[in-house]
């Protein structure tokens, strides 16, 4: 594989460590911890993969969503949150989000699901 990249936009430690550890050594993490860091980040070159972790300290994960979705047309995005319900699963469906799961985390699940996504953009 690749150099694949991944955003991660989470105020999570464990999630990042988790994440570094489980993802190929040729995946390349970016961070985020706010959504404040968010805007700046659309600027830049598209990452293959972001994964949004909702609620951030500072924003609702789901206007961060909005942001990506419609800054980076293309990106494949895997939302994260502890606020699981029907209708917000629906919204963020319907913002293009390809993987979305609740917490309490299945990391083996999580990594699995973000491994393929970052050889599917080789």
């Amino acid at each position: 594989m690749a150099f694949a990249s991944l955003l991660l936009i989470s105020d999570d430690d464990s999630l990042a460590d988790a994440l570094q550890s489980a993802l190929p050594r040729a995946a390349r993490i970016e961070r985020l911890r706010s959504g404040s860091d968010v805007a700046g980040q659309m600027m830049a070159a598209p990452s293959d993969l972001v994964l949004v972790d909702d609620p951030l300290p500072d924003a609702d994960g789901l206007e961060v969503l909005r942001l990506v979705a419609r800054s980076w047309r293309d990106a494949r995005i895997c939302f994260v949150t502890g606020r699981h319900d029907a209708d917000r699963e629906r919204t963020v469906r319907q913002l293009g989000a390809f993987y979305y799961t609740s917490r309490p985390l299945e990391l083996v699940d999580l990594s699995r699901v973000l491994t393929r996504a970052l050889a599917a953009g080789d």
